[in-house]
């Protein structure tokens, strides 16, 4: 699912190899009880995680405004206007 990330968001190589190595290490917990998370992987997904959206993705002008569009609708998750 992370490989599509590149084409469809020009989402930067790296960022897109981190999200998948946190997200095998993640099942591993899940599916095999071993946890393998190091603090520096930890505090490299947390800086990608706080990065402004335009950063992490890469913004041109069409992909700002398809991701706009993906928001969910006011209150679709019970949240009050």
């Amino acid at each position: 699912m992370f490989q599509a990330l590149p084409h469809t968001l020009g989402m930067p190589a790296p960022t897109v190899r981190l999200l998948t190595t946190c997200h095998s290490r993640r099942n591993r917990v899940e599916y095999e009880g071993l946890l393998d998370i190091s603090e520096q992987l930890l505090s490299e997904l947390l800086a990608e995680a706080t990065r402004p959206r335009g950063q992490l993705i890469g913004a041109s002008f069409t992909t700002r405004r398809a991701i706009r569009r993906l928001k969910p609708p006011l209150g679709a998750f019970g949240d009050v206007p």
